[in-house]
């Protein structure tokens, strides 16, 4: 425990930790106010300042974030260091991920007991910049957030490996 607090302090600099079951009101208090979201339902973004990462929360029905899409914006792709911290944040705990798509823009990772998504992938440039990204949600907050985007591409492969992140 001691090891883990002490990683996320050394990690907190350089993340911005957003939380699933986040409310709107925890949301904004950690980041401040939202960009302007051009009517996307259900969907916020910030930019939290001098962390180098911009966050897409999808919030549900009830106002609790079920999706959440990291972007790092330095053209860097995320380290499993930075992967390890974000699932920890996030409270998830996952004895086994099942691979359930591969491709050469990214991996898609379901939770055991299919509660959790987990996306790490390429997705666009800023500037001359790749922009890599970490998706973490329920399979409801991911399709949510993929309808909210208007960008919803249902995948039908399946494979079984361990998710990228220390356990």
């Amino acid at each position: 425990m001691i090891k883990t607090l002490i990683a996320i302090a050394l990690l907190a600099p350089s993340l911005a930790f957003a939380n699933l079951g986040d409310t709107h009101e925890q949301s904004t208090a950690r980041y401040g106010k939202t960009f302007v979201n051009e009517g996307f339902t259900g969907l916020s973004t910030y930019a939290p300042r001098g962390k180098g990462w911009i966050i897409y929360e999808w919030f549900n029905e009830n106002g609790i974030v079920e999706a959440i899409t990291y972007y790092q914006v330095s053209g860097n792709p995320i380290s499993q260091k930075q992967m390890d911290a974000f699932v920890r944040v996030n409270d998830l705990h996952v004895s086994h991920w099942d691979k359930i798509n591969e491709e050469a823009s990214g991996n898609v990772w379901l939770s055991e007991d299919s509660n959790w998504r987990c996306e790490l992938s390429w997705d666009g440039t800023m500037g001359a910049k790749p922009m890599h990204r970490l998706i973490l949600s329920t399979p409801h907050g991911f399709l949510g957030y993929q309808a909210a985007l208007g960008a919803y591409h249902p995948n039908s492969s399946t494979a079984s490996n361990d998710l990228p992140v220390s356990l």
